[in-house]
């Protein structure tokens, strides 16, 4: 669905949806979680205490899932101005 196509009603649930995210982020509970992350990072990208494949593969899915949460917040602010660029195109 394009974003023109979103009715007034859906815009402002989207609007509502990234204010609470855009909260969140400004927390210093959040701040923490993203130190506590990137050092857990840092931790997971070394490969000296890796034993076998199996623990290698666990690793590599840990370290999806930590890029994932340190990513979010940038993902969410990227979606958020896509969304508030598209509104101000005027009509062709």
């Amino acid at each position: 669905m394009q974003n023109e196509d979103l009715t007034a009603e859906q815009l402002a649930t989207l609007e509502s949806y990234y204010n609470t995210y855009f909260s969140l982020f400004k927390t210093s509970g959040w701040q923490q979680l993203m130190d506590d992350l990137r050092q857990d990072a840092q931790r997971l990208n070394s490969i000296q205490s890796i034993e076998n494949e199996k623990e290698l593969f666990d690793c590599q899915g840990q370290l999806k899932a930590v890029a994932w949460l340190l990513n979010f917040e940038e993902t969410c602010e990227q979606t958020w101005e896509g969304i508030q660029a598209q509104r101000q195109i005027p009509d062709a």
